[in-house]
């Protein structure tokens, strides 16, 4: 994701390559071996939760939370939508009876979550499924994490995350 990081992560590997590494092969494999898995594709797209911003972690939870509600693999943008609404509500309404001033998170609009919908499904967290075009579309897809593989991930999921407990 960064390129210092990147470059960081590549000065030993090519300060130590032997001279005999004259090939682009051979410098490859040199680089690889140093670095070994942090090369490598993560296994599991719950490596992603942490990229995500609070917008998109919520949505993802309200689409895996509609998918165990409904007994559905599809869940429409429209129907995500409005169990966040319902949640951020919920929340706001208990934040407030607790006497938390300011608390229970801002309550985006539609045209932002559906802008935060369509980069879950660029990430693919979110699959396609009866996608009628990204723009006034009714974007539907399915949850390509569940709910409790969400709520099992270690990541920081703020006030979102006791919804991935209680449905």
């Amino acid at each position: 994701k960064s390129i210092n990081d990147l470059l960081a992560a590549l000065l030993i590997p090519l300060s130590t390559l032997p001279e005999s590494a004259a090939t682009a092969t051979a410098i490859q494999e040199h680089i690889t071996a140093a670095l070994g898995p942090r090369l490598m594709s993560p296994d599991s797209k719950l490596i992603l939760l942490s990229t995500l911003s609070t917008l998109q972690l919520a949505l993802l939870i309200c689409a895996a939370r509609q998918t165990t509600i409904h007994s559905t693999e599809t869940v429409s943008f429209n129907l995500a939508y409005e169990e966040y609404k319902l949640l951020a509500s919920k929340a706001k309404i208990q934040a407030a009876a607790s006497g938390a001033m300011g608390a229970g998170g801002r309550l985006w609009t539609k045209e932002i979550a559906k802008d935060a919908w369509m980069d879950l499904i660029d990430v693919g967290l979110m699959m396609e499924d009866g996608y009628s075009g990204r723009i006034g579309g009714g974007a539907a897809g399915r949850a390509d994490v569940s709910l409790e593989e969400i709520a099992r991930s270690g990541v920081d999921l703020g006030s979102w995350g006791r919804w991935c407990k209680e449905i």
